[in-house]
């Protein structure tokens, strides 16, 4: 079994089938081709597989890492990602690796990825080079790497936002008894 031309990446530990599944992949691939696998979630950061990992990010075999919405796959109780890996047309390492996290956009996931790898293939985030994968972790986990979302501060929202405030105040200050003065168990206010 440790003589399979698959494992080209690492012999997968016992637990990882899904480092596995990569790598069968990825020997199916010609020079150059590409494959999009879909992924749970743990796969990116379990310490057993950290090896194989980090020898798919040096050898320019994992091009992307995108994490879609809770529910964008039916029947999951997890947000899938999806590894999108090439075949290496030759030893280079790449300058970076495409992190998406889609998972606070699943009214519009589908074109927010498409958007983020058409402007990473035509090398607009090549500059970014955003993080250092090849930590002791090697955790490929998006969310770790990218800012969070800018917050909505539009007038509107700050608006409805001052609103609810005082609303909730307004209810709350209704459901605070009355102080006063107690007289045979009746409240008279001061």
């Amino acid at each position: 079994m440790t003589a399979d031309p698959r494992w080209e990446y690492g012999l997968p530990p016992r637990m990882e089938s899904e480092l596995a599944w990569i790598q069968h992949a990825l020997s199916h691939l010609k020079p150059g081709g590409t494959a999009v696998v879909l992924m749970p979630p743990a796969v990116a950061g379990r310490r057993s597989g950290r090896r194989i990992r980090a020898q798919l990010i040096r050898r320019g075999a994992l091009s992307a890492v995108i994490t879609l919405p809770l529910g964008s796959i039916p029947n999951m109780a997890v947000a899938l990602t999806l590894w999108v890996l090439r075949r290496p047309q030759d030893s280079g390492t790449p300058g970076h690796v495409l992190m998406v996290d889609t998972s606070d956009r699943p009214e519009d996931f589908a074109r927010v990825a498409a958007d983020a790898w058409e402007r990473f293939e035509a090398g607009a985030d090549a500059d970014e080079p955003g993080v250092e994968l090849l930590d002791d972790d090697v955790d490929l986990t998006p969310a770790r790497y990218l800012a969070p979302p800018p917050a909505d501060l539009s007038p509107e929202r700050v608006t409805g936002q001052r609103n609810r405030v005082a609303d909730l105040l307004r209810r709350t200050a209704e459901l605070v008894p009355a102080v006063g003065k107690v007289v045979s168990g009746v409240v008279f206010p001061l």
